[in-house]
This record gives structure tokens, sequence and C-alpha cells, in this order.
């Protein structure tokens, strides 16, 4: 009996990413790191509602939210960000919270937490759904 091997094509899907923070110098930061972790930063926004007219614009396959954002806090805007765009992967991240409870998460429509600290050493990519690997690679 002969078996052979079936060829496979990799294909890398471009994710599109929205970087939702009210400090310039850490969206262009974290723009960098998505970038290094192959993603694409499609815009970003320093409040709710640059978020809001960004998503309506064009629907990202994913968004980093700040929670700590001027106006309204980042659970609000992930809530409606999830709204308009119920496809998009909503992580929120901040330097001052250590951890957000699953119930939290899914009440204002999010799919995870990282505190800002740890976002240089995770798989960003497996973090916004679109890799393989683990979430610390």
């Amino acid at each position: 009996m002969e078996c052979k091997a079936a060829a496979y094509q990799a294909v890398w899907v471009v994710m599109r990413i929205l970087v939702v923070d009210d400090n310039q110098h850490f969206r262009r930061h974290v723009g960098e790191l998505l970038m290094l972790g192959g993603l694409e930063v499609v815009d970003a926004a320093a409040d709710g509602q640059d978020a809001l007219a960004a998503v309506v614009r064009a629907c990202p396959d994913g968004v980093l939210l700040d929670i700590n954002l001027p106006g309204r806090d980042g659970y609000a805007v992930a809530a409606s960000l999830a709204a308009i765009c119920p496809a998009a992967k909503i992580v929120l991240t901040s330097s001052d919270v250590d951890e957000v409870p699953a119930a939290v998460l899914l009440e204002c429509g999010s799919t995870a937490f990282v505190p800002k600290t740890d976002l240089a050493t995770l798989n960003l990519r497996w973090l916004f759904g679109g890799g393989f690997g683990h979430l610390n690679e």
C-alpha cells in the first residue's frame, strides 16, 4: 500500500486591529508590537467616540481597548463596539487593573483582558484568534 503525503499551502490571513488608548506613545508602541506579531493596525483612536467612528467606517477583526479612557470608560465603549461590530474580538487592557472578572468581560462584549505589562510577552496573533501556538509564545 502506497502512502502519499498531501501538500498543504499555509495561508496567512492578516488580522486588522483597532487600537484604542488615550496615550499616543502607547498607541504607537503597541502598534509596533502588533505589526511584529503579524497583525495590521488599521486605525487608532484616543477615546470612545473616535473608536466608534473607526468601527463604523470599517469593522476590524479585533480591538485592543484601554479600560481607562477619557469620557466613557472602556467597558461602556466595548459594549457599544460589540453591538456595532459583533465579529470583532475585543481585548481590554490597562496599566491600573490586574484582572477583570469573566462575568464583566461577557457583560461588555469583550473576549479577554491583558494587563499592559504583559502585552510584550504574549502571542498577540493567538490572542486575537488568528494564529496557531500558545498565548505566551
